[in-house]
């Protein structure tokens, strides 16, 4: 609540929201208690008493601030008391902390399928996640987290793969009856560690013009790349996508001689 103001030694409260000047008598108004009025005439008409207005309100202001200050250093002393005084945490709550997650909570999973991406797209060889500086990156991140053998990321990402192939037949299936002509791509490539691949891609114009296109297969490819060789190989990709038999199929490759005799 607020305190009165020092300006009411100097007046009585009169009626009709006005006030009366102790020492000349003269009605003010003080209408909604606003003292604007009751400052400005002992400012203007009685100056000793308004300088002693001045220096009660200078002394409420000094005394405000002092009690404000003493207030402030009584919590602050009262919060370090707290904390000093906080239970030290459970041996359970402190070791769930560092317990790693279980592999089948949610973050473990997630980052699991994060890494079989990061596997598949940049084509890095496995043993990079068995690397310390790979291990060191993630229990930066997060220490909770459990980094498999790349021989186990090898075999997610066979099942992610073959997973795909699943969902691909499945639309294919689903649209064979719409698919009157497919086009086929296929490639082979030796990597820079001397392994051979071969892959095959699909593509066709459903009936809203949407232009579909999948790779289904990337697979390895070791051995002489003779043509009669990639013509089975390229023979059984296909017949796994089971299309319809009545669909055109187009097939597309490169101009090398092996390529040639195969598709021929």
């Amino acid at each position: 609540m607020a305190s009165p103001s020092f300006l009411w030694n100097h007046f009585v409260k009169a009626e009709g929201g006005t006030a009366s000047c102790k020492t000349c008598l003269k009605v003010v108004k003080t209408k909604g208690g606003n003292t604007t009025s009751m400052r400005k005439h002992l400012q203007g008409l009685h100056s000793k008493k308004f300088d002693l207005v001045l220096a009660a309100e200078e002394e409420r202001k000094q005394k405000k601030e002092k009690e404000d200050k003493s207030k402030k250093r009584k919590n602050d002393d009262a919060d370090e008391q707290g904390n000093s005084k906080k239970k030290q945490p459970k041996l359970v709550e402190f070791s769930e902390r560092f317990m790693k997650y279980t592999s089948n909570s949610d973050k473990q999973k997630q980052f699991d399928r994060a890494v079989v991406d990061f596997l598949s797209d940049t084509f890095v060889p496995f043993n990079v996640v068995g690397q310390d500086s790979f291990k060191k990156l993630f229990d930066i991140a997060d220490k909770k987290l459990t980094i498999k053998h790349p021989t186990t990321y090898s075999r997610m990402v066979t099942d992610t793969s073959k997973n795909i192939l699943t969902q691909v037949c499945q639309i294919i299936a689903r649209e064979k009856t719409n698919i009157l002509s497919v086009g086929i791509t296929t490639d082979l490539w030796t990597s820079r560690g001397g392994d051979s691949y071969m892959s095959l891609t699909v593509s066709w114009i459903d009936p809203k013009w949407r232009l579909l296109r999948f790779t289904p297969f990337v697979h390895p490819f070791p051995g002489r790349h003779t043509g009669d060789r990639i013509c089975v190989e390229l023979d059984d990709m296909v017949d796994d996508l089971k299309f319809d038999p009545t669909t055109d199929k187009v097939c597309v490759s490169d101009n090398a001689s092996n390529m040639k005799v195969a598709l021929s």
